[in-house]
């Protein structure tokens, strides 16, 4: 699977998404209730939401904070987490695990423009995760 760019500043769980369902960045934004205003606006889309999208295109997903006692769910395929936010990621990031890697929607951050690729390592401290339940 390719890696999906984040065509918006603030579009990286669209991205993620998009990559779960394999579909375009631009088909996934028109799931997001508002997405267009949102993604360029404000920082807020949260693990619920990414479930209910997931979920209503037949898959099976949950949510979960992450602690010590549950971080193994971050390993499976694509898991998509939610970094916490720093002085390099203010908004926080989300990225989707595939294949022993992290997919990142906009790797070169904070570059203008946005590139993706595949990293080894998470770039920051995870949070949240939205994983498969099947």
């Amino acid at each position: 699977m390719n890696p999906v760019k984040q065509e918006d500043r603030l579009g990286c769980a669209v991205a993620c998404v998009a990559f779960v369902l394999r579909v375009p960045y631009s088909e996934a934004l028109k799931l997001f209730v508002d997405g267009e205003r949102r993604v360029k606006e404000e920082a807020n889309f949260y693990c619920p939401e990414l479930v209910k999208i997931l979920n209503s295109k037949g898959l099976n997903y949950s949510w979960k904070k992450l602690n010590k006692s549950n971080m193994e769910i971050i390993n499976n395929d694509l898991s998509i987490v939610f970094i916490k936010r720093s002085y390099k990621y203010p908004y926080g990031h989300f990225l989707c695990r595939y294949k022993d890697k992290w997919m990142d929607p906009w790797i070169n951050l904070p570059d203008e423009k946005i590139e993706t690729g595949f990293r080894d390592n998470l770039p920051g401290k995870p949070t949240y995760a939205v994983f498969s339940t099947h």
